[in-house]
């Protein structure tokens, strides 16, 4: 593939010899906790007084509400496909609550260090590690524009301060760096991840979407050799899930964007089945949204989150908005008009400059998405508050 060379300040075009770590890139500064507006409250069943005091005082640090329970009260009714995670429960014993699929269970007798050992900033990095959403993108169809799709979230949220990590899970990837231009820049590809690698690990080894004075957005992204090799005998990805599950469940993770091209989220092993937020890329054609219709089908069948809806304008296409609501029985969240410099961005390796450039603060129908995400978690963590007393958390 031969491209013009790049005159984007955002985008290296130097050639990459090798995926060597890069050491000058640095995690950007969050200024703000979360990736959402809502943070998610406290559950706190805790018998030993003194620890009971710690975990008051570093709830009412990290500015959560926090909410007192014991093991004969009704924990919260299931949250099904609405949210994977609605709240934190912090416990020191096992308690009935341990298992509810929509809470992260914190166990402070067991945690390293204990809070008898100054164990409490520990304590505030884990409640909080579940807030930033792990995000999937998927399409009807091949070619339904994921990758820029997922690259646009990445932005926004980036814009609004919050740490994110774009990545590669399509099962038939080339490699999504070289959709945006990266694939000279040297760094880290999925192959390479590290078993132990942590957030920071791969903020400062992986070529960055939108750099910008080393903040950029890191993308961790597949070869195809690597995505092969990491099917079984079904097509699914389950290797691939262990090469980041780590990264993604430390208590610093980032929000996470994943282009899963064709393959829906349950094709990815056990972190696809984590997912807060199922984006589902629709170009408008009757097609495309009986294919569409047909996946949306396969995934209520199996329980799993619905997807949001986003539709993309096809030149020459007839097909409308309300045609497609109807079709699907679902109401588009956002769409995405027709952009003829997307498409130049691409074949010119500067998908960082189109993002930069014409949509400083974030494409619309991401913003759209991202903000009827955070409505709906807060108003489902709003219903469930209201059964229970909150207390005080200092």
């Amino acid at each position: 593939m031969t491209r013009r060379t790049s005159r984007s300040p955002h985008t290296s075009r130097s050639t990459r010899t090798s995926h060597s770590p890069r050491t000058s890139h640095k995690p950007r500064a969050s200024r703000g906790a979360a990736a959402t507006s809502a943070l998610m409250p406290v559950f706190v069943n805790v018998a030993d007084p003194a620890w009971m005091q710690e975990v008051r005082m570093v709830v009412a640090v990290t500015g959560r509400i926090l909410v007192p329970v014991t093991d004969e009260m009704e924990p919260p009714a299931e949250a099904g496909s609405a949210c994977r995670t609605i709240g934190y429960l912090v416990a020191d014993h096992a308690t009935p609550w341990d298992k509810h699929p929509n809470l992260t269970v914190i166990r402070v007798d067991t945690c390293t260090p204990s809070l008898d050992d100054g164990g409490a900033l520990t304590l505030a990095e884990r409640i909080g590690a579940d807030d930033r959403p792990l995000i999937a993108v998927t399409g009807a169809v091949g070619g339904a524009g994921t990758s820029l799709f997922a690259a646009s979230i990445a932005h926004y949220l980036h814009a609004q301060g919050t740490p994110v990590l774009v990545v590669d899970a399509d099962r038939d990837s080339a490699g999504v760096d070289v959709v945006y231009g990266l694939e000279n820049q040297p760094g880290w590809r999925l192959g390479d991840l590290p078993e132990d690698a942590t957030w920071e690990d791969v903020a400062a080894n992986t070529p960055q979407l939108c750099d910008v004075d080393g903040a950029g957005i890191p993308v961790l992204a597949a070869s195809r050799d690597v995505t092969a090799s990491s099917r079984d005998s079904s097509g699914s990805m389950p290797g691939w899930g262990g090469r980041v599950a780590s990264v993604l469940r430390g208590t610093q993770r980032p929000a996470t964007v994943m282009d899963c091209g064709r393959s829906l989220p349950d094709e990815l092993g056990e972190l696809g089945r984590e997912i807060d937020l199922h984006v589902m890329m629709v170009p408008l054609t009757v097609p495309s949204i009986v294919a569409a219709r047909d996946r949306i089908a396969r995934i209520a069948a199996d329980g799993r989150t619905e997807p949001v809806v986003v539709v993309r304008d096809i030149p020459g296409s007839t097909t409308t908005v309300n045609l497609a609501a109807t079709m699907l029985a679902i109401r588009p969240a956002a769409r995405i008009p027709e952009d003829r410099h997307c498409l130049q961005a691409v074949e010119t390796g500067q998908v960082s400059h189109w993002l930069t450039s014409t949509h400083r603060n974030g494409h619309p129908a991401a913003a759209t998405v991202i903000k009827a995400f955070d409505n709906a978690r807060a108003e489902l963590i709003t219903d469930v508050l209201s059964s229970y007393t909150v207390a005080r958390a200092g």
